[in-house]
């Protein structure tokens, strides 16, 4: 049963991890504020009660426009198999494999890839801090969704953390992330990031 759109909606999509190691991530554009080049990101220590889920994505924290951001690497990987027909698309831009150098100012023996990206996400929640950052894998691509074009993955499994709902569309696998539980979860520590 495909998924009902009101309209077409132009949405992010951006891979994690390097091509066959899971679903892209997918948000509408309308719910990112910016992409940019991601520096590397400072330590932040969290409280022993931090949601480990939090504490497992959390990369650390970078600054934006005069203020600091958490940036969190969301694992995209499923427990379950990626199914036939919805593949994980190649990586562009010769980004997967390269580990952070120069470019990115980091540590050469880092996990983080040459070209990391912030995909930078408002918070609509008014208890927590009014944006985060999503790592990418490389530039995100851009990909237009039409009614009809949108299945709901209906197979057994377990989701990725922080994920709402996972999606076929163009023959490909798509996570979701769950905006208002990433919002919730960052809560708690907002204040560390003054």
């Amino acid at each position: 049963m495909s998924l009902r759109l009101p309209t077409p909606i132009l949405a992010l999509n951006w891979a994690t991890a390097a091509a066959g190691d899971g679903p892209r991530w997918l948000l509408p554009a309308a719910a990112v504020l910016e992409v940019t080049r991601c520096p590397t990101p400072a330590p932040l220590p969290l409280p022993l009660d931090t949601d480990p889920r939090l504490a497992q994505a959390l990369l650390g924290t970078f600054a934006w426009r005069g203020r600091r951001l958490p940036l969190l690497h969301l694992d995209a990987s499923l427990a379950g198999q990626v199914p036939a027909g919805a593949s994980a698309p190649a990586m562009t831009g010769g980004d997967a494999g390269v580990g952070v150098g120069d470019d990115a100012g980091g540590d050469a023996d880092s996990d983080l890839p040459l070209r990391l990206r912030a995909v930078i996400c408002p918070s609509l929640r008014e208890d927590a801090i009014d944006a985060f950052a999503l790592a990418a894998l490389g530039m995100p691509g851009l990909l237009t969704l039409r009614e009809g074009e949108v299945d709901p993955y209906a197979e057994t499994g377990m989701p990725p953390p922080f994920c709402t709902a996972l999606l076929r569309a163009h023959g490909e696998l798509f996570a979701v992330p769950d905006m208002d539980a990433l919002a919730a979860a960052l809560a708690p520590v907002s204040a560390l990031m003054a």
